[in-house]
């Protein structure tokens, strides 16, 4: 395994105020009331580096380009605890949150539960179509649907490194687990309306009234078996590199409008790859039961065709960044499926230029906005069939596999590798279709 898995070392953002978060649409006096759910990689990649620009006394306006080229990963959410910090891991799309009804005892009225389902790639049957590219399969649930989508603001968009394991494992211990008990419903949002003031008389000013959205990391209180807990949760980012190992604890301004966050050094809060997993990995090649893996994001990517990784060639193959050694792979995948959510914009602001077609490289501006593209949001899951490489499958634990070496320096495209199995109807029909 490479010594940049191998590395730990990471950061505590626990925020003192609620953050602001835009989404790169205009500000004027109207406001802008929407807000990212999570800040993007680039905003905690940022801050780092700011930070460690200012512990080495750098002039940003000619060392930019040094502090850019320094990896960041993250940001995941974290559980505040006194020992410590307990990563947790976004939803996989591929988990659906169920609500069924069931009869109990014979009474008329009908009582709500809910159970968590997977959704898996399956071999499409003679009546099945699917405008999918070639050598893609569509995606199916695990059984028979009976109920409808659960929906409830207390659902778990993060989940705690436990049950994420299991699931990409692929075990079925959820089953009996209830949406709200998997991890965090994520930041409370917070709707803040602010006034100008009169510099004369320190009156609000006739109209002059605009709105922020904010997130909240407050601590909360929830309710448990044997009484009340209070909770509070922060931003988790790894430098690979430990450039700020010197200063155990700083504060800095973090997102939109500045807001205060401590950072503190955690040199084990960042988590490893689960023992049981490796295990897992390295059976791969020899289990019949396992077809492959599956790639979940924990952070957006981004990548030159949509959806689909600029390193997948048309034939549906290709290399991971950073798994290639003298130009030879040393792991191969052939993508089989996925499924992602909507996708998102991501922008913001070059405050050194904005780079044109045919300029020189020493042409500097006074800063423009960066064009929009198109990121594709951390919990998407793709299903890969190994074709060479299947001991270095640990090694992409949490490696960004967005197709820039910025976009990876940004902390875009995490991923968490899990088990695709396949129950013996599917392996059957696979085998038949081979055949």
């Amino acid at each position: 395994m490479s010594n940049e898995t191998k590395s730990s070392t990471a950061y505590l953002f626990e925020p003192k105020s609620p953050l602001v978060f835009r989404t790169g649409r205009p500000f004027d006096q109207a406001g802008d009331p929407v807000s990212l759910d999570f800040p993007l990689p680039s905003t905690i990649a940022g801050a780092c580096r700011t930070a460690i620009g200012d512990a080495d006394n750098m002039d940003f306006s000619k060392d930019g380009h040094t502090l850019k080229n320094i990896p960041v990963h993250g940001p995941l959410a974290a559980l505040i605890t006194q020992d410590g910090a307990e990563p947790l891991f976004p939803k996989p799309e591929d988990a659906v949150y169920m609500r069924k009804d069931s009869k109990k005892e014979g009474r008329e009225r009908n009582n709500r539960e809910t159970e968590v389902l997977q959704l898996t790639p399956e071999y499409a049957g003679t009546d099945t179509w699917a405008d999918l590219p070639e050598g893609l399969l569509p995606i199916y649930p695990e059984k028979e649907l009976t109920g409808k989508p659960y929906k409830n603001k207390d659902n778990a968009r993060w989940w705690c490194q436990a049950r994420l394991t299991d699931w990409l494992l692929n075990n079925h211990k959820l089953k009996d687990i209830t949406p709200e008990s998997l991890g965090w419903s994520g930041p409370e949002q917070e709707l803040r309306t602010h006034v100008q003031l009169e510099s004369e008389t320190l009156a609000a000013a006739t109209g002059q009234l605009f709105q922020t959205n904010n997130l909240s990391f407050s601590p909360r209180q929830r309710e448990e078996k044997d009484g009340w807990n209070t909770e509070q949760y922060g931003l988790l980012a790894r430098l690979p590199d430990d450039n700020l190992k010197d200063i155990p604890e700083f504060f800095r301004r973090l997102g939109g409008e500045g807001r205060i966050a401590r950072v503190e050094r955690r040199p084990e809060a960042w988590p490893g790859i689960p023992e049981a997993l490796t295990s897992a990995l390295g059976k791969l090649e020899q289990d019949k039961e396992i077809r492959g893996i599956r790639l979940i994001l924990a952070t957006p990517a981004l990548f030159a065709n949509g959806w689909r990784p600029g390193w997948i060639q048309d034939d549906m193959t290709g290399c991971p960044p950073g798994f290639a050694k003298d130009s030879e792979p040393r792991i191969r995948l052939r993508l089989r499926a996925f499924i992602t959510p909507r996708w998102e914009p991501v922008s913001g602001w070059d405050l050194v230029r904005n780079p044109q077609p045919g300029d020189k490289p020493e042409k500097k501006g006074s800063g423009a906005a960066r064009a929009v593209r198109r990121m594709v949001p951390a919990g998407a899951v793709y299903w890969f069939e190994v074709e060479q490489g299947h001991e270095h499958l640990p090694e992409l634990w949490l490696r960004p596999i967005s197709d820039l070496p910025q976009d990876r320096n940004d902390g875009y495209g995490l991923v968490l590798p899990g088990i695709w199995k396949q129950d013996e109807k599917q392996t059957n029909t696979a085998e038949e279709k081979e055949k």
